[in-house]
């Protein structure tokens, strides 16, 4: 029974500490959310936004299949914090449900950008950038 409750305590404080080290990261997140959008279109800076970390789209099988190649291109609104915020197709590939577009647009919300600069110091802006799907 003591070995019961030791176990019970000891996974009680791993989730605690678990949520606590993610928190500050979700709060960012949710912050951006409710920011998409709003960085003006037109933003002087001294350095452009750049991808920092990228991840490679899923291929779905039915294009696969179809051997459809080529790319996305999507205006990006980046973050301070190097996230993305509201993404545009700027030129499709093969847009609705589960088509291209919307597999290069869940790929890059989780890319890591190193955002631009002005006077040395992080701003948001808008940049764009290809997803590449070939065989």
């Amino acid at each position: 029974m003591r070995f019961a409750k030791l176990i019970l305590v000891f996974m009680l404080l791993i989730t605690l500490f678990s949520c606590s080290s993610n928190s500050d990261f979700r709060s960012k997140s949710r912050a951006n959310r409710h920011r998409r959008g709003s960085t003006p279109k037109s933003v002087k800076f001294d350095t452009p936004p750049n991808v920092h970390t990228s991840v490679k789209p899923i291929y779905p099988q039915f294009a696969r299949d179809m051997n459809i190649e080529g790319e996305v291109i999507l205006k990006v609104e980046v973050f301070e914090d190097g996230s993305a915020g509201e993404i545009i197709v700027k030129r499709t590939l093969m847009s609705g449900p589960g088509g291209l577009d919307e597999k290069a647009i869940q790929a890059v919300r989780k890319w890591q950008f190193t955002p631009a600069t002005k006077n040395g110091e992080p701003i948001s802006s808008w940049g764009v950038f290809s997803v590449l799907f070939e065989l």
